[in-house]
């Protein structure tokens, strides 16, 4: 989807990157990884027709990129630590609930077959005072 120019009239490559950041931002925080590509490819194609106009840039190109740079950063962010995590949440919150219930009725037999089963499956559960955190595996 083309960016949609802030207002009518002459537009800065500024309000440009303020728009596809705004739209980035609001994909992100709605975990809608297609959106905030676009968003990051939409940028890419205006730094693009920008850079190609030397008399118009007045080095918006060169802030423009690294805002860039900024919003591919957040999409691995995104790809790395929510996405496999929101998705196992309603798996492994319970089975820890249940794994928390053996060990405190002595099965830790059973508790650890349950914490090597996660294991096998990608899921790396760390005991700590305050419980246990887990992590999924790349």
């Amino acid at each position: 989807m083309p960016v949609t120019p802030p207002a009518a009239g002459h537009v800065t490559l500024g309000e440009l990157t303020r728009a596809c950041e705004q739209r980035f931002g609001a994909a992100l925080g709605a975990h809608n990884t297609a959106e905030a590509t676009q968003a990051v490819l939409d940028l890419e194609a205006e730094i693009t027709k920008w850079a190609a106009d030397t008399e118009e840039d007045e080095g918006g190109v060169d802030e423009a990129r690294e805002v860039l740079r900024h919003l591919v950063a957040g999409l691995g962010r995104l790809a790395d630590t929510s996405e496999p995590r929101d998705r196992l949440a309603p798996l492994v919150e319970p089975l820890l609930g249940l794994r928390e219930r053996l060990r405190e009725r002595g099965a830790y037999d059973s508790a650890d077959e349950l914490r090597e089963a996660l294991a096998a499956g990608g899921v790396s559960i760390e005991d700590g005072p305050d419980g246990p955190r887990w992590t999924v595996r790349g």
